[in-house]
This record gives structure tokens, sequence and C-alpha cells, in this order.
């Protein structure tokens, strides 16, 4: 089995705070990480598409509690990020 790795910074920065620092809605996410809501949106598909973070929760309504994204598994396992002396992209 290939061990899955995030594609890019952006991704990266989603999963190594979702492994952090637990389950967020994507509302806290954006504002966390200062992404737009639709660079947010793409980010995460490819994300769960990649089986590196997973949703769960209710979806999001008016009345209701926001969906709420987690890493998964293989996200919480995934060695994408070196250290900063290393100059990596992933940090």
């Amino acid at each position: 089995m290939a061990l899955v790795r995030p594609e890019n910074p952006q991704q990266a920065r989603l999963v190594r705070l979702l492994r952090d620092d637990g389950p967020r809605s994507r509302v806290e996410l954006g504002d966390v990480l200062g992404l737009s809501r639709t660079t947010l949106t793409a980010e995460l598909d490819r994300l769960v598409a990649r089986g590196l973070v997973e949703t769960a929760g209710p979806a999001a309504s008016a009345a209701g509690a926001a969906r709420r994204c987690c890493a998964s598994p293989a996200g919480s396992a995934s060695p994408a990020w070196s250290s900063r002396r290393t100059g990596s992209p992933w940090r």
C-alpha cells in the first residue's frame, strides 16, 4: 500500500491542523488558515478523495450544527511534514 501524502502546502496545513487540534468546521478552518471558501472547499474535497480527511456530523443548516472535518487514520499517520530545518514547504 502506497503512502498517501498531501499534494500541496495548503493541504498539508489542513491535515496538520486537523491532526494536531482535532475536528473543526469548514468555517473554523477557513478562519484559522486564512483560506477563501472556494479554496478551502476544493482542497478539503481533494483530501477527502485521497482518504486523508473525513467529514462527520450533520450537514450545515440554519438551525443545525455544522459538518466537522477531521484527519482520517491515514491523515493522522502520514509523515508528510518535515522539520522547519529542512526548508520543506510542508511545514
